[in-house]
């Protein structure tokens, strides 16, 4: 049994569930562990890495770069969903084996970025991450 507590009111849920699980298996030894969760990503954050991806797909079509497709003649401009789907979640799977960018947290974002920002700098490529004032 795996419990997340994000409010007070959620307590009383998790000792009752913890309360049946001891009467529901008597004799049995049950280990809690009790830790703080980081926090996860907020919206702002989330769509400050759209914007990003949005913006680096513009940079690598100005910059005249494709994406290759499985036919190697085929070649099709970048859009933000590329850019989030085929890089952006590489290195967030890579690096934190997580699959959806809802799943991060609030640090992780900017960790992400300067890998990203690393193998674009090498194709000549730099593109800001979106802060508050810009998104």
């Amino acid at each position: 049994m795996n419990i997340t507590i994000t409010k007070n009111s959620e307590f009383n849920e998790a000792v009752q569930a913890m309360s049946n699980e001891l009467r529901d298996n008597p004799g049995d030894s049950f280990a809690i562990e009790f830790k703080k969760l980081d926090k996860k990503m907020t919206i702002t954050q989330q769509g400050a890495i759209h914007l990003y991806c949005e913006n680096v797909a513009s940079a690598l079509n100005d910059a005249g770069l494709t994406v290759q497709m499985t036919m190697k003649h085929f070649r099709i401009p970048w859009s933000q969903m590329l850019v989030k789907e085929l890089m952006y979640k590489s290195v967030l799977e890579m690096a934190t084996s997580k699959k959806s960018t809802t799943e991060q947290t609030t640090i992780e974002p900017s960790d992400i970025y300067d890998v990203m920002n690393i193998h674009l700098s090498e194709k000549g490529i730099h593109v800001p991450f979106p802060s508050r004032g810009n998104l």
